[in-house]
């Protein structure tokens, strides 16, 4: 599972959901050039969520 957001933690950007595919697509416009764009990944491991930033 992937989020991306404009503020640390947040999903306004995507939330692909848990999908079982090895890949995920940020599907909202770019935000305004200059704009940090957050991104956290998600990865399941023996029913165990982890996530990387």
């Amino acid at each position: 599972m992937l989020i991306a957001g404009t503020v640390a933690g947040s999903n306004n950007l995507n939330a692909s959901g848990v999908t079982g595919a090895n890949t995920a697509t940020v599907t909202a416009a770019a935000p305004a050039s200059g704009t940090t764009v957050y991104v956290r990944a998600f990865s399941k491991l023996n029913g165990v969520w982890y996530s990387n930033d």
